[in-house]
């Protein structure tokens, strides 16, 4: 019996401990390579496959729907513990998010763990939004439309680019889009040192990553961060048993404009399984992204 009250529309998952160590780094990569490989346009979306170097190579997938034109784009950094390569639920919902959020989706497969650790994927990152800038004609953008965003590890990414976007004074982001995300390398919350053996994700398991990605490097996570006056609204959701949850809400509250979605009786990760409470949180997700333009954000 799981002794949280995660509901039982997840299955197994709500029983499903994730393994961390070199073997399932290794059949992930395998998976998501090979997702990617035969990834393929449908009749809703195209999806193109490009990279580019800078200092290495970065991989890109691009989604942007067949059947309206938008000038909107989502620049997203998946989840997986800074080791784990996207997979099937990444692109499935980057193609809802394209879809059903009017955008195109630039779909980063940045470097991992513990191959390139701390500071790599940032790095990657802000190579990626520079690409994006010098590509928006090719991309079709606007540079005023761009949306910064990613789930887990990929939000903890994705908090980190805007910031370094804000002190370099670059064009900024038209909003943050996080979905459960890792924003506090201190680990010292309430929802941390209570969720330390919840399915899917949990503190124990967040500890090891931290402590594989930055070994003995100081780093300053966004929940330490001065928040800036200038800082993009941000679409942020947090699951409710997830060691993040906490950190998730106390950064939304610095947030100068922001909107806060607790998904219920869920645990980190749980949108790989669709279901309702899923669909749900999916429906927010895409008017956040569809509706961002809006001057009043209340409507979120």
């Amino acid at each position: 019996m799981n002794k949280y009250n995660i509901s039982k529309e997840f299955g197994f998952y709500r029983y499903l401990k994730i393994p961390f160590h070199s073997l399932s780094f290794f059949l992930s990569r395998s998976y998501g390579f090979f997702s990617m490989f035969f990834l393929k346009s449908n009749s809703n979306v195209f999806i193109k496959k490009f990279s580019f170097f800078k200092d290495k190579k970065i991989r890109f997938l691009f989604f942007e729907p067949k059947q309206f034109e938008t000038d909107k784009i989502l620049l997203y950094f998946h989840g997986g513990s800074f080791v784990y390569r996207g997979h099937f639920k990444h692109f499935s919902l980057c193609q809802r998010y394209a879809l059903e959020g009017k955008c195109k989706v630039l779909y980063v497969d940045y470097s991992l763990a513990p191959k390139y650790r701390f500071p790599s994927p940032f790095l990657d990152a802000m190579s990626s939004y520079q690409w994006v800038l010098e590509h928006a004609k090719m991309l079709g953008i606007s540079l005023d439309k761009i949306i910064i965003g990613g789930d887990s590890a990929g939000g903890c990414i994705a908090a980190d680019l805007v910031f370094q976007i804000l002190e370099s004074q670059m064009v900024q982001p038209l909003m943050l889009f996080l979905i459960y995300p890792v924003l506090d390398c201190r680990m010292e919350t309430p929802s941390m040192k209570r969720y330390f053996d919840t399915p899917m994700w949990n503190a124990k398991l967040n500890q090891q990553m931290w402590n594989l990605f930055l070994q003995d490097n100081d780093y300053i996570s966004p929940s330490e961060r001065k928040i800036p006056k200038n800082f993009p609204f941000t679409y942020l959701e947090v699951s409710e048993f997830d060691c993040l949850h906490d950190e998730g809400c106390l950064f939304a509250e610095k947030l100068p404009c922001s909107n806060l979605y607790e998904v219920e009786q869920s645990m980190h990760g749980f949108d790989i399984k669709h279901c309702s409470i899923t669909e749900t949180a999916v429906l927010k997700r895409v008017k956040a992204l569809k509706d961002c333009e809006k001057r009043d954000k209340k409507d979120f």
